[in-house]
């Protein structure tokens, strides 16, 4: 027999778990799509599963509401969104507050649960100290770090 796509999977394992048959039965019992992007939309700048955003898309135009997601710190939304309107994926629909990548979900935390935190040491990619410091937190550390080191001191966080 010959092996599934892995789209073809996903669907399938989908359909199982909530029981329906059809595709459409699928669209129309929800509202919302939540998509993983790395890794299961695309692996770096290749498209992972197809016509992944023109199916997207199709969803959107039957007033779908969609959002991304993804567990990489190495983008921001900024970046997910550039990544997205490019000539390889095309997704000129693509919105930013769609659009939730670790790091953009990380700052989001800090600027809710810890309000009185103005100033975040981080370590990891600069995408991570973008979002960071959208939210209005100062930053030190990341990926500057070897600019810093010999002016470190706790006193400055």
């Amino acid at each position: 027999p010959k092996t599934p796509k892995p789209r073809q999977i996903s669907i399938v394992l989908l359909m199982e778990v909530t029981g329906l048959t059809k595709l459409d039965q699928l669209i129309d019992k929800y509202d919302v799509f939540l998509f993983d992007c790395d890794g299961v939309v695309w692996h770096g700048d290749k498209i992972h599963v197809g016509d992944a955003f023109r199916n997207i898309e199709h969803l959107e135009k039957l007033g779908k509401k969609v959002y991304f997601i993804t567990n990489s710190s190495m983008i921001s939304r900024v970046s997910m969104l550039e990544k997205m309107k490019s000539p390889i994926f095309n997704y000129q629909d693509a919105k930013l507050d769609h659009l939730y990548p670790a790091s953009s979900l990380a700052a989001q935390y800090v600027k809710q649960k810890l309000p009185d935190v103005t100033k975040v040491y981080y370590t990891g990619t600069e995408k991570l100290g973008e979002e960071i410091r959208s939210n209005g937190l100062k930053t030190i550390g990341g990926s500057n770090w070897d600019e810093l080191k010999d002016d470190f001191c706790y006193e400055s966080l």
